[in-house]
């Protein structure tokens, strides 16, 4: 405390008993001048509500040692007048000591002194892996504005080699030497430092309040050890999330929304919350769609409508609420049905007849059974969705519905030889019957006989 004596910061307060104020005014921004005025109340029952800010919570913590009941609240969520234009510190108070004592206050929740000292770890990791990446950039910048070109690829840069690399490299003048060694110094700096903190994360993943929940996590495709203890650390207790849409409102996932009468509309996320976990959960989404195919599914299914970034984010919201279930049941994440009929050993039937760009035909004797179709000259594959729009029975001019879908795997960008893994008609045709399918919202037609 003998730190914050010498912060000359001034605060607004107000006291309110029974719908009446009886103190409004401003003292330093000191803990002796506020317990000096709460004082004057000895014998009462007191509830303190302040705004969470800068400071974090170390007048939560004093507070809750003299007795008193306190409510950190988010300032976002504070009630405000729309055609007031007066701030102040005392006009500030006096709305929240309205607000307190008619019960519309909402409260943050207060980690543990422990539980912030792990948070903290974890994000100054963060913020010197960002510090680095930003010399990264500054490095690169300088290559290309002077015109020199790397031997190295996009994969192996940033390595031993390419740092004693950028080390051998000849300028002209002493000065543009001089300021290029010390972003090269900075980032071997920086590095160490991130090594150093590492460690540190690994006895923290290796503690008894992280370590089962950490393998819980780590069994869901796209999350590792350090994705893992990030979420744990920035969520702590997810007990206190009554529900998954709080959860998601919490992390910002949920849609904003403009609706008026008749009218309903929704917006884009709110971005409101915690960013950190936010984040987390987007860069796992991308390995989950990879891994999962049924969540690969549901991922095309709304690219194709909504977009792909739309997709994203509604996956991501799909972890999320997978995560909160694996924690409070304390199971690991499963596969689904899907994956696993996908992984199903089936008899094959079909045949390669021919090819044509963007198309193939294919013939499987009746009945239509499940049946597993190899193509040729695969890639690198993922899992997309192809949707059966029609069957034409062989030696009939009508068309009969069908219904299903057809589980394939392709290039990373739609492109090049197809392996399909999985094909379920709904047709009840007893002849041969040639299937026509599209696949995405690029309408691209193969045609089947099956």
């Amino acid at each position: 405390m003998e730190q914050m004596k010498r912060i000359a910061y001034v605060s607004g307060i107000t006291v309110r008993t029974d719908g009446e104020e009886i103190f409004n005014g401003r003292i330093p921004g000191q803990y002796q001048s506020l317990k000096k005025l709460f004082e004057r109340y000895q014998g009462c029952r007191m509830k303190v509500a302040y705004e969470a800010g800068p400071f974090g919570f170390w007048l939560s913590d004093k507070l809750a040692e003299d007795g008193m009941e306190v409510l950190v609240v988010p300032p976002l969520l504070i009630p405000t007048e729309s055609g007031n234009r007066v701030k102040t510190d005392k006009r500030d108070s006096r709305k929240l000591a309205k607000l307190l004592e008619s019960n519309m206050l909402k409260r943050v929740y207060v980690l543990t002194p422990e539980e912030r000292e792990h948070r903290d770890l974890l994000r100054t990791r963060r913020q010197i892996v960002d510090h680095r990446n930003d010399v990264a950039r500054q490095i690169k910048s300088k290559l290309l504005f002077y015109g020199i070109a790397s031997p190295f690829s996009t994969t192996t840069r940033w390595s031993l080699k390419y740092i004693e690399w950028l080390k051998t490299l000849r300028f002209d003048t002493d000065y543009l030497r001089e300021s290029f060694d010390l972003l090269i110094d900075l980032y071997e700096y920086l590095t160490r430092k991130i090594v150093r903190i590492n460690k540190k994360v690994v006895l923290l993943c290796r503690d008894k309040k992280y370590s089962d929940r950490i393998k819980l996590l780590c069994t869901a495709p796209g999350i590792g050890r350090l994705t893992a203890i990030e979420i744990l650390v920035e969520l702590q207790d997810i007990s206190r999330f009554e529900s998954a849409e709080e959860l998601a409102s919490y992390i910002g996932l949920t849609p904003s929304e403009y609706s008026t009468g008749e009218r309903t509309r929704q917006g884009r996320i709110t971005r409101c919350g915690n960013k950190r976990v936010r984040t987390y959960l987007v860069e796992s989404t991308w390995m989950l769609i990879m891994k999962d195919p049924a969540i690969r599914l549901k991922y095309l299914k709304l690219k194709s409508t909504r977009g792909g970034k739309r997709a994203t984010i509604a996956i991501a919201g799909k972890l999320l609420i997978r995560i909160r279930r694996m924690l409070l049941d304390n199971v690991p994440y499963r596969i689904t049905a899907m994956a696993a009929y996908e992984r199903r050993k089936v008899p094959t039937y079909g045949k390669k007849m021919e090819r044509i760009p963007n198309a193939f035909e294919l013939t499987a004797a009746p009945p239509c059974d499940p049946v597993r179709i190899t193509l040729r000259r695969m890639r690198q594959f993922e899992l997309h969705r192809i949707r059966i729009m029609s069957a034409l029975p062989m030696g009939s001019d009508h068309e009969k519905e069908a219904g299903g879908y057809l589980l394939a795997k392709g290039s990373r960008f739609g492109h090049g030889p197809w392996k399909v893994v999985g094909l379920v008609l709904a047709s009840k045709a007893k002849k041969p019957t040639r299937m026509r399918v599209q696949e995405g919202k690029k309408n691209r037609k193969i045609s089947f006989r099956a």
